[in-house]
């Protein structure tokens, strides 16, 4: 049996989300104008992505947050941030989960 990945707290959702939704928090300013940095993104694996949707794709090692862009046979993850750049996906099946909602604290 696997372990449990560690979390550090329960994030409370009002979103119909299935019983495998988790959180991520937004690490950087990529996605600036539609997610902030610091915010929590509630993500659904059981969601299925769809072409405009935010979602939690590996990239080699690494968990990037983007807008899914599906152009004909191509698939691309899109910043909204200009100063970085658009991903190329290789497969769909590199799609962790889709974006729910996005939870922010007023300054």
């Amino acid at each position: 049996m696997k372990n449990n990945p560690e979390f550090s707290e329960w994030t409370t959702v009002t979103d119909d989300v299935s019983p495998h939704a988790f959180s991520v928090v937004m690490d950087n300013d990529s996605m600036n104008g539609l997610i902030p940095e610091g915010a929590i993104v509630i993500f659904d694996p059981d969601k299925s992505p769809k072409s405009g949707q935010i979602v939690l794709a590996k990239i080699g090692n690494a968990a990037v947050i983007k807008k899914l862009v599906i152009d004909g046979p191509s698939a691309y993850l899109a910043p909204v941030n200009s100063g970085y750049k658009t991903i190329e996906l290789e497969s769909l099946t590199q799609i962790i989960a889709t974006g729910v909602s996005v939870q922010t604290k007023l300054p």
